[in-house]
């Protein structure tokens, strides 16, 4: 992301100038909601580029501005109490957010949501402490947003107290295996707190469950029986927890935490899927159950987890160039992340590539003579909309 630079000396005559300067850029930025209805088209005279310029902003207002590109602009706020601030980006520009308290970034978001390109933080502040936010167009992009910062008291979660398994808060799903689409909004009220919840799986299915929001949780899954049967941190969005994995008729119970033991507010969601079906090349989890690809044939395949690993055998007769690619379907575009490994005959890696192809496929190209070896598969995802994939390999003619 392109920052601009600056540098400046703080002499008393520049010290005047931006005091002169913040007095009216508070005068042209503050304004009513109501007033700054149609300020999105203005023009941005007396850009906040510099911290020590930033631009004290009150609770509930939109701050109209523009960013050129590589620009930025800074906005400060000191809440009057305690409780959860939310500062957030309005407009067409793909912006970035950033939140400071003194010289140290304790947050950063540029998409709140998918398919908006804006930006939201929502953190958890004290009363009296400063807090700057640095708006910037993401990888340089350009244009009028608005700005606003709005604060909520900490209130006791849905459910509360649900601080123990035998108070987990029961989450009901419809006939469809959802919450009808609606996240569950949590609150973390104080320090270490915990937070547990239950449902029941009727039949075999796939379970699509995490968190969203600005904090940095974790999530255990038990059985009826309580046995942890999974845990996810950093897996979902951002900091955020979520799992995707096929999980059997039981009732389950989840306990969630936030890392940091920080408070404040998170979403939580819950789906499920029916199973996957195998594709034909299945079981092929390790390398010794591993079946044939030749060379020049697509194989179509497909993930029935998060933890399924592919594998598959590769013959090569003649020495030269070879390129092995693994792609994700037109379905599942960007969201299915490969990764592939090839390994000799005894099994030992002696190439590696994620990300190397188009939309987070995996592409190698390497010089092999004749043998035996063996390609792996593997993929990350946050969830199980689609998880197809190809896997081919060709020889590259000299």
């Amino acid at each position: 992301m392109k920052r601009s630079k600056f540098e400046f000396n703080a002499g008393a005559k520049l010290g005047v100038f931006f005091l002169l300067t913040g007095f009216f850029l508070f005068r042209n930025f503050s304004a009513s909601p109501a007033e700054q209805k149609d300020t999105d088209s203005l023009p941005d005279p007396y850009r906040p580029d510099l911290t020590i310029n930033a631009l004290a902003v009150q609770e509930g207002f939109w701050y109209s501005g523009t960013l050129q590109e590589g620009d930025q602009n800074w906005f400060s706020f000191t809440p009057a109490g305690s409780g959860i601030m939310s500062a957030e980006t309005a407009g067409a520009v793909d912006t970035a957010l950033e939140l400071f308290s003194g010289i140290s970034k304790i947050g950063e978001n540029d998409d709140m949501a998918e398919g908006n390109h804006n930006a939201r933080i929502e953190y958890y502040t004290e009363q009296g402490i400063i807090y700057t936010f640095r708006v910037s167009g993401y990888h340089g992009a350009a244009g009028p947003y608005r700005f606003r910062v709005t604060m909520e008291s900490l209130q006791a979660g849905r459910g509360e107290p649900n601080d123990t398994q035998s108070q987990a808060l029961l989450i009901r799903v419809n006939s469809q295996g959802s919450t009808g689409g609606n996240r569950l909004t949590a609150y973390f009220h104080s320090p270490g707190d915990v937070d547990w919840y239950t449902f029941r799986v009727p039949r075999k299915s796939i379970l699509i469950f995490g968190t969203e929001g600005s904090l940095d949780t974790v999530i255990e899954l038990y059985d009826s029986r309580g046995n942890l049967v999974a845990e996810a941190d950093d897996s979902g969005k951002k900091q955020n927890a979520g799992l995707a994995m096929m999980i059997s008729p039981d009732t389950y119970f989840v306990k969630v935490v936030e890392f940091n033991q920080r408070l404040g507010k998170y979403y939580l969601y819950i789906r499920f899927k029916e199973p996957r079906k195998p594709d034909r090349y299945e079981n092929d989890d390790e390398l010794k159950a591993a079946r044939d690809i030749l060379i020049g044939t697509p194989q179509r395949r497909n993930f029935t987890g998060q933890d399924d690993i592919d594998w598959a055998r590769l013959r090569i007769t003649q020495e030269g160039i070879y390129v092995i690619e693994a792609a994700g379907s037109a379905e599942a575009g960007a969201s299915l992340d490969l990764a592939v490994g090839l390994f000799d005959q005894d099994g030992n890696e002696i190439a590696f590539n994620d990300d190397g192809g188009k939309n987070l496929g995996a592409l190698l190209t390497v010089s092999l003579v004749p043998g035996l070896y063996y390609i792996k598969v593997s993929a990350s995802f946050e969830e199980f909309d689609e998880t197809a994939y190809s896997l081919k390999v060709d020889r590259r003619e000299e």
